[in-house]
């Protein structure tokens, strides 16, 4: 299960601080991210389970963490990877989502360093976006527990390196916008983002799943007003330069989008355990990893699905698909810009020599309906062009660092 507060969103994933921290101490050579997907079926959870940490050895990986936005059921792969890990002498800890309301459905007697996550003073799940976030405080207290058990096991973690080797490396441009306007055509003059409304929504869906498509501006001093459930937040990035995961990525700082939906008719609110529909500034909590700025102006996409049809996966993942269509008219305006003034920051797959190597696992929706990960779209924190996890029946998937932090997982939920 997983409501919107503890939500890993497109946003979250793009700004990563397991990979981020994991980059920046010299005694972890982050080696391999992998993306394991939660199954509906025991069996196929256990043998999944097993399959990821069969990878992890098969890679000569020395250590791992391991990170889920979900509780309930789906703790049972997450403890599992961990005791099939231990089981092949990779010591792990874990992070994930208990507070007072979800105890670990399996445990392991070689099951032990796990960060709870949980934020709020109830120690509940909540609809409010952002409130129970998976911080850069815990990712460094699963470190933290990772190296006393990898000392007390006599591992060395050397922090003096010789030798560091870059196998691939990511630029990531930031645009500033200082202000979105509405104009005749697309287009960016200075620091102001011109949109035309009825260009952006020239675009073709599915109509037999999708009625009707809206986009609002929100103005940062804007936020007293009433929004559909959050399906996601997600940058407009687009790649000016390589595949995802290398070459050059151009962002715009000061935008973030919102995903929104909701059923014609009946009014339902997509969600898979409490939905995040109401006043905007009450149902997210605004600067967090995977939230907007409180600065941000804010693209709501607003996707109208068909009655009966917001409960299926094809209406989730064709609302996702709309998102990335209008985003992408976007997109194709940042691919031209000078980079020459731009603030730049650099991003490396990089081999450590003498470190211990890394995996982080993370542990992600694979269920189908409104429960779907897509991974390595075309642009960053896309889906077209992307593979879903579930169709892969959920099995382990290998990405780079640099592929993570270009916004090569598509969480849908």
């Amino acid at each position: 299960m997983s409501a919107p507060s503890i939500k890993m969103t497109s946003l979250y994933h793009y700004n990563d601080p397991l990979v981020n921290i994991a980059n920046s101490i010299n005694a972890f050579e982050l080696s391999a991210v992998i993306v394991k997907g939660v199954s509906d079926k025991i069996k196929r959870k256990l043998y999944t389970s097993e399959k990821t940490a069969q990878m992890c050895q098969q890679l000569g990986i020395d250590c791992a963490i391991v990170a889920m936005d979900s509780w309930g059921n789906h703790h049972i792969d997450f403890t599992t990877v961990m005791h099939e890990l231990e089981n092949r002498n990779i010591p792990c800890s874990g992070i994930t989502f208990m507070g007072n309301m979800a105890p670990l459905v399996i445990k392991y007697d070689n099951v032990d360093s796990i960060v709870d996550f949980v934020k709020n003073k109830s120690g509940l799940e909540s609809t409010i976006v952002g409130e129970n976030d998976l911080s850069t405080a815990d990712v460094k207290k699963a470190f933290a527990l990772l190296s006393k058990k990898l000392k007390s096991r006599n591992y060395k973690l050397n922090n003096n390196l010789t030798k560091i080797k870059s196998l691939e490396k990511l630029i990531r441009y930031s645009k500033d916008i200082s202000e979105i306007k509405l104009g005749n055509k697309n287009q960016i003059i200075a620091d102001n983002l011109i949109l035309n409304i009825e260009e952006l929504l020239d675009i073709s869906y599915n109509e037999d799943i999708v009625s009707k498509v809206n986009i609002k501006i929100i103005n940062p001093d804007q936020k007293n007003i009433f929004t559909h459930t959050k399906l996601d937040f997600f940058p407009i990035a687009a790649k000016k330069s390589g595949i995802l995961g290398t070459g050059e990525t151009i962002e715009l700082n000061g935008i973030c989008t919102m995903l929104t939906a909701f059923e014609e008719n009946t009014g339902y609110e997509p969600c898979n355990m409490g939905s995040s529909e109401g006043i905007l500034k009450q149902k997210v909590v605004f600067d967090k990893i995977g939230t907007p700025k409180n600065t941000d102006y804010i693209i709501n996409i607003e996707v109208i699905i068909k009655e009966g049809r917001a409960m299926k996966a094809d209406g989730i993942i064709e609302a996702y698909k709309i998102s990335d269509k209008i985003s992408q008219k976007i997109r194709n305006l940042l691919k031209n810009i000078d980079t020459s003034r731009l603030n730049a920051k650099t991003f490396y797959n990089l081999k450590k020599d003498s470190a211990l190597k890394l995996a982080i696992i993370k542990v992600v929706s694979g269920y189908g309906c409104m429960y779907d990960t897509f991974l390595k779209a075309t642009e960053p924190c896309g889906i077209i062009g992307a593979t879903n996890i579930r169709q892969m029946d959920n099995m382990p998937f290998l990405l780079t660092a640099n592929e993570v932090m270009d916004g090569a997982i598509k969480p849908l939920q």
